[in-house]
């Protein structure tokens, strides 16, 4: 048999084929092998035949009464026996028995989230695993987060997102509210309706392309668009509503501007 002969046969090789394989062994027979697998006896039977057909050669020889192991068999069983043991073992036990986490978690996400939410969940993260490192980067500027090494990387606009084979999940939605300076407001004028907000000088956030608006007279899209646009909008927002030159919005935990 070819070396790609060989491979070819290890490929239609399976773990269910293997473990029935060791459960008939240990047992000597194919019916109580199949009660411990809870499975039908014809079922065993013709997946260990399958599986000699895929190794080429005959693994049992089955008399009237029991079944013994052929040379091939009782080599593959020296070699799989104690691995298809430790990966039925560790199918049944629970996650505190398979070893307590450790090593380095490194996390990333803007300034805003870290001061308000990532501080508090950390501490008590490292209290509850105290072998888990965690490293905390608090910035907001775009990063390729598999090749800078990243675990977890939270953002509050999911078109920073760039690589499509990252899984995004939503941690929490944000709620934020419209901040203007009175002068501003006296300049342009106090909008009414979320139409309205189109005619006004923002702070654009440079990841977020649009928001939901909620108001007495119900919701709608928008797409803020300014003179000044930046990548965290929440902290650097600020100068620009105090010198009374635009709007922003800001997450509705920070009450100040």
């Amino acid at each position: 048999m070819t070396i790609d002969a060989k491979k070819a046969h290890a490929a239609e090789v399976d773990f269910n084929a293997l473990r029935m394989f060791v459960a008939v062994a240990d047992a000597a027979s194919f019916s109580a092998a199949a009660r411990k697998l809870n499975l039908p006896k014809w079922s065993v039977s013709r997946r260990l035949s399958q599986l000699e057909a895929a190794m080429g050669v005959p693994l049992l020889h089955r008399t009237t009464r029991r079944v013994v192991l052929s040379p091939a068999g009782t080599a593959l069983y020296e070699r799989i026996a104690h691995l298809i043991s430790s990966l039925e073992q560790a199918a049944v036990e629970s996650p505190d028995e398979l070893g307590e986490p450790a090593g380095s978690l490194r996390i990333s996400a803007p300034n805003y989230l870290g001061s308000a939410f990532l501080a508090d969940a950390v501490t008590k993260f490292t209290t509850r695993y105290p072998r888990v490192y965690c490293d905390l980067y608090l910035h907001s500027q775009p990063l390729d987060f598999a090749v800078e090494g990243f675990d977890i990387a939270l953002r509050a606009a999911p078109q920073q997102m760039k690589d499509s084979s990252l899984v995004a999940r939503p941690a929490c939605p944000i709620y934020a509210r419209l901040f203007a300076s009175p002068q501003y407001l006296e300049t342009h004028g106090t909008p009414d309706e979320p139409a309205d907000l189109a005619a006004h000088r923002w702070v654009a956030h440079r990841g977020l392309l649009s928001f939901q608006l909620e108001s007495r007279s119900g919701s709608a899209t928008f797409r803020p668009q300014g003179p000044i646009c930046c990548d965290d909008i929440f902290s650097s927002a600020r100068p620009s509503v105090r010198a009374r030159v635009s709007v922003s919005f800001r997450p509705s935990w920070l009450r100040r501007i």
